[in-house]
C-alpha cells in the first residue's frame, strides 16, 4: 500500500508540473475512479494549480471523470458540463 501511495504521490508531482496557467488536464486510463479522484485531489494541492480535470476508461469500457478545483471553478458545474459530453451524469462537490 505505501509503495502504491508512493507511486500516486510522484504521478500527483508529474502532473502538478504540467500545468499551464494553474490548471491540469489529463487522461489517466486504467485507474479506478477513486483513485483517479484521490489523484485529482493530490494534484490540486499543489502551490502552482487551481484546477484539475483528469479522465480515462477504468476498464476500456466506461469512462471516468475526476474535477478538483480550490472551489472556483465550479467543480459540480465543471464535471456536469464534461460528463454531459461523455453521456454521463456527474456528481460531487464544489471541490471535487
Amino acid at each position: 500500500a505505501k509503495l502504491k501511495q508512493r507511486s500516486s504521490q510522484a504521478e500527483a508531482g508529474v502532473l502538478a508540473q504540467s500545468a499551464v496557467d494553474g490548471v491540469v488536464v489529463a487522461r489517466r486510463d486504467g485507474i479506478e475512479p477513486d483513485a483517479l479522484r484521490g489523484l485529482a485531489q493530490s494534484v490540486v494541492q499543489a502551490d502552482s494549480v487551481r484546477a484539475v480535470v483528469l479522465g480515462g476508461s477504468p476498464d476500456g469500457a466506461k469512462v471516468a471523470l475526476a474535477v478538483a478545483t480550490g472551489g472556483e471553478p465550479n467543480a459540480i458545474e465543471l464535471v456536469r458540463t464534461l460528463a454531459d459530453m461523455v453521456g454521463g451524469g456527474g456528481g460531487g462537490n464544489v471541490f471535487l
